[in-house]
């Protein structure tokens, strides 16, 4: 399982003094009687800073707010767009509140094709045996682009206990089942113009930051010119109290012209108002999501991080501390982006790299190679990247999901890759699980990869290796219906790979197996798939096993030993309640089992089993589906249907998939 970082799990620490925001707390306390509150606006706005504010937050107004919740937090970014990974984090966000929820769904997580239906289930009934009330709050949702994150988070959403809710930071609006939560009253939202701050607010951030008190002209004048902008109240503020030539005509004139051009102005200000050693502290450590000062030695090449980290929180509103140990800070996101920006203009490419790549070296030194990674990538130091993402790939399986894979090795130099056979076999196999594994074109895309991969090894005389490629070669032939070529491929790697690559000759012998299952010589078949379902339990890839028994299974159904058949089914079944394939596979048997008993109404029912399961498999891809399920259910219903009569509603049935049979022959 991919290292979490726990940094990601714990709120900033609230500003003090606060600006109080009575009427947003009273909000959000209401908000929590609804199941989804969302919190969506631009950058900016203080999303962030208003959370972590109201859930530290003791007392309303009067001092009379009751029932506090316990709170959960999970702040997202890029690489979490993965499901496993994003489940994961959600999960341990709210185990640090509730240690034991979510036991059995991060057992459920760790299957190949997790039924995520049956994770949640897992995870809701662990909620619901809870006696407090928790509020998670996802920071930066926008960041997660995964339709499968948002499906399942949706499907989460509507079956929520009453005791939890869910917070969403956004800066845009979520693909989420909003207008159905909406119409039940189960939405609360605070959009931007309920964040943006009144004038009173807005004198209230200029006193607390220290930058005195405006006029009242002025601050109606300041007040139009923001919007009420959060962020650009508090960069005026802070530039009024760090340098006085920021006159308020000059902030007005800047806002005048666009708010982008009145942060570059105003950070400007800032950072022009503190020392040489803390100014470039700034610009050279905004490169990081978290500051540690060993971190930010290692990055700036001081040896008096800590020191200039405590004078930053000190000076109020430019760091944020982390909960937790050891100290552990993050820019205000908005100021963040600002601040590189700013270290761009100012430094120049060439030497924010030279930063990344010392950020990179510390990070892998320390074993947090998702953020080395991230970080050489941004350096351009691509042998490095490609040396550590190469260090997370073995025999063409992923440590982290394939979208996360490709997005790294897609930054990398095709010349690159060259001198990385198995970084190319891992990000095909990347490209097959991510994309259609049953359409043409996913195999244009990873036929590049695996050549290159084939051709360095070929010139090296790695047999062993083109062994491994070519099993690869024969998994990725069967996914496409190209059954020949895939038993081709499986019985030219299994020349070449060694008695003891249990890994490899278990992927050759299934392939085998089952061509030699479709082709009708099952008694080859039976031994192929014994001896695939060995090499499997040798390496533990339970998926590989259950797979190797469904394949005996098949054999027993069609030498008509219907007993043996079932027992195999429902042993798989037994193992396979997380994986939906192998559950679609196991359906399908028992029905064509009940369907040879004459047992015409359990067949039905579980077809129709079979067929809601192919329509919520959409990340499989639609042409796996097909093959795999949804013709195969279709056919044996027909059968059914004219089994008991109902003649022109078989033919209807067996219309649709009846033409494409011969392509997919199966599809297993």
């Amino acid at each position: 399982m991919v290292d979490l970082l726990h940094t990601k799990l714990v709120p900033p620490r609230p500003r003090t003094p606060l600006v109080p925001r009575p009427v947003l707390f009273a909000r959000l306390d209401a908000a929590r009687s609804a199941r989804l509150t969302l919190l969506a606006a631009p950058a900016g706005f203080g999303k962030t800073t208003l959370a972590a504010q109201w859930l530290a937050e003791e007392g309303n107004v009067e001092g009379q707010r009751a029932s506090k919740p316990s709170a959960a937090w999970l702040t997202l970014d890029q690489s979490d767009n993965e499901p496993p990974c994003f489940w994961r984090y959600l999960i341990a966000a709210l185990q640090q509140g509730a240690p034991d929820v979510g036991t059995a769904a991060l057992t459920l997580l760790s299957a190949p094709h997790p039924r995520y239906e049956t994770v949640l289930t897992a995870l809701l009934n662990d909620l619901a045996a809870l006696d407090l009330t928790i509020v998670l709050v996802l920071d930066n949702y926008h960041t997660i682009t995964a339709p499968a994150i948002h499906e399942t988070l949706g499907w989460l959403l509507e079956r929520l206990p009453h005791a939890f809710s869910l917070l969403v930071l956004t800066r845009n609006e979520p693909p989420l089942p909003l207008a159905r939560l909406r119409a039940r009253g189960q939405l609360a939202e605070l959009r931007a113009r309920d964040l943006r701050f009144s004038a009173a607010e807005i004198n209230g951030v200029l006193c607390a930051a220290g930058a005195g008190s405006f006029p009242a002209e002025l601050l109606a004048q300041l007040s139009g010119a923001t919007e009420g902008w959060p962020a650009g109240v508090f960069l005026a503020a802070l530039a009024l109290r760090e340098h006085h030539s920021a006159e308020p005509a000059h902030l007005l004139a800047a806002f005048g012209e666009s708010h982008q051009h009145a942060v570059t102005y105003l950070v400007a200000e800032v950072l022009d108002a503190q020392s040489e050693h803390l100014r470039a502290f700034l610009l050279e450590t905004s490169i990081l999501e978290h500051l540690t000062p060993e971190l930010c030695d290692a990055v700036t090449g001081n040896t008096h991080s800590e020191l200039l980290l405590l004078e930053l929180e000190r000076a109020n509103g430019l760091i944020e501390r982390l909960d937790g140990s050891p100290a552990t800070y993050r820019y205000h996101a908005f100021f963040a982006e600002a601040l590189r920006s700013e270290a761009r203009r100012r430094f120049g490419p060439a030497h924010l790299r030279v930063r990344y790549a010392r950020a990179s070296r510390w990070y892998a030194a320390h074993g947090c190679y998702t953020e080395s990674i991230e970080a050489a990538l941004a350096a351009e130091t691509f042998a490095e990247a490609a040396a550590l993402i190469n260090r997370l790939s073995t025999r063409g399986t992923l440590r982290y999901g394939p979208h996360t894979m490709r997005r790294w090795v897609e930054q990398l130099p095709q010349a690159l890759l060259h001198a990385y056979p198995d970084l190319c076999l891992a990000y095909a196999s990347a490209i097959l699980f991510s994309e259609d594994r049953g359409a043409p074109a996913t195999m244009r895309l990873l036929e590049r990869p695996l050549e290159l991969a084939e051709r360095t090894w070929q010139a090296q005389g790695a047999r062993q290796h083109l062994g491994g490629a070519l099993a690869f070669r024969s998994m990725a032939a069967w996914w496409q219906g190209e059954h020949e070529h895939s038993e081709h491929a499986a019985r030219q790697a299994l020349d070449l790979l060694p008695l003891d690559d249990h890994w490899w000759r278990g992927v050759c012998w299934l392939h085998v197996a089952m061509t030699a299952l479709y082709g009708g010589r099952l008694a080859e078949s039976e031994q192929y798939a014994l001896d695939a379902r060995t090499c499997y339990e040798i390496v533990g890839n339970q998926y590989g096993r259950r797979a190797a028994t469904l394949v005996l299974a098949e054999i027993a159904l069609q030498r008509g030993d219907l007993e043996q058949a079932e027992q195999l089914y429902l042993h798989v079944r037994a193992e396979a309640q997380d994986d939906r394939m192998d559950e679609g596979y196991v359906l399908i048997g028992l029905a064509t089992i009940a369907a040879r008993r004459a047992d015409f109404g359990k067949a039905h029912a579980l077809i129709q089993k079979v067929l809601e399961l192919a329509s919520t498999a959409s990340e499989w891809g639609t042409r796996l589906v097909e093959a795999a399920l949804l013709v195969p259910a279709l056919l044996l219903q027909a059968r059914v249907l004219r089994a008991t009569g109902h003649y022109s509603e078989a033919q209807r049935v067996a219309a649709g998939p009846a033409a494409r049979t011969l392509q997919y022959d199966g599809g297993r």
